[in-house]
């Protein structure tokens, strides 16, 4: 898998910003990845998913955050997590991690009450998450079939999420 698709972050911005500990998490864990300590990165990228996905939380409730969009700060999180999670062949943790992402992001979309920029977000970012899951189990040499359950489950998933927006759009 090539580790610079799933590296890609912005840049690091000033202590004190909402995102300030989630930027920290994913600049230590890059750093501990680019030299090859997976367990160490590994812990950073999951304490940034916990942290995206409590911005996440704060974001759906209305919260206005300066800085980070959560919904691609818990993708990218989730996403370097699955790489050092295949890097120590912990396969199955590397799926399920995406598979917890594409659930948050899901779960936030079909809240009527959370801002539409929120849930359109997430939308955006389900499928992006959804790609990498794809990207990573093919990486993983998984079978076609399982590929292709995933894929069904997946398009699923987005559909049902679609209907959610415009059921709400449509009140």
């Amino acid at each position: 898998m090539n580790p610079d698709i799933l590296n890609q972050h912005p840049e690091p911005q000033p202590p004190g910003l909402p995102d300030a500990f989630w930027r920290s998490m994913m600049t230590r864990g890059n750093e501990a990845f680019r030299a090859g300590k997976f367990g160490p990165a590994l812990a950073d990228y999951q304490n940034a998913v916990v942290e995206a996905t409590r911005l996440l939380q704060l974001a759906s409730r209305g919260v206005e955050l300066e800085s980070t969009s959560p919904a691609p700060a818990l993708v990218v999180a989730c996403g370097n997590a699955a790489n050092a999670f295949t890097e120590i062949s912990e396969n199955e943790q590397a799926f399920a991690i995406l598979r917890e992402a594409i659930e948050r992001l899901a779960a936030v979309i079909s809240r009527p009450e959370a801002p539409l920029a929120v849930r359109m977000s997430c939308l955006e970012n389900m499928n992006r998450a959804s790609a990498l899951l794809l990207d990573t189990m093919r990486a993983c040499s998984c079978t076609d079939a399982d590929i292709d359950a995933e894929f069904s489950a997946g398009r699923s998933t987005m559909e049902r999420c679609i209907q959610a927006l415009n059921q709400t759009q449509t009140n």
